[in-house]
């Protein structure tokens, strides 16, 4: 009887696995799918991260003006009021701990597209009044959440 090494059971396997046909239509349908839902899962998580920020900050006072406004290819995630103070909110939120929180993604090139949103937002609806940039930071864990806010996170330079 001869006894088979590890590497031997290893080769004889990989002789009698397949492979898919890239280029069948049931693959690509499937990976199209996959694509898809991961997309879906991903805004519904973004979304749901908006909501929890949203009513976190009218439990401590601000009131929503906007939400999602949107100027051309640019987007605010929540426009609050408060005081005489007008809140540009950008929020994040991701699905698990991850290694890096979620206000660490936002960067120069972030903080300026929503300093031009906001510029945008300011000039049609004639504001007048002081604006502050403040961001949200949703981390959940199954039903779970935690909320991180940075409110006058960061300044434009207008």
């Amino acid at each position: 009887q001869k006894i088979s090494t590890r590497r031997q059971i290893f080769n004889d396997n990989m002789k009698t696995m397949r492979l898919p046909d890239l280029d069948s239509p049931l693959f690509l349908l499937n990976l199209y799918k996959r694509e898809v839902m991961e997309g879906f899962e991903r805004l519904l998580s973004g979304k749901k991260g908006e909501m929890v920020a949203e009513e976190y900050l009218c439990s401590i006072g601000l009131v929503t003006r906007e939400r999602n406004w949107r100027s051309g290819h640019k987007e605010i995630d929540l426009i609050m009021w408060e005081r005489e103070i007008l809140h540009i909110v950008e929020v994040r939120s991701l699905s698990f701990p991850g290694l890096q929180n979620p206000y660490e993604s936002i960067n120069l090139k972030k903080q300026n597209k929503l300093i031009s949103a906001a510029r945008d937002y300011i000039v049609r609806k004639k504001v007048k009044y002081e604006v502050q940039f403040d961001i949200v930071s949703v981390i959940f864990n199954g039903e779970d959440f935690v909320i991180e806010y940075f409110p006058d996170a960061f300044a434009p330079r207008w």
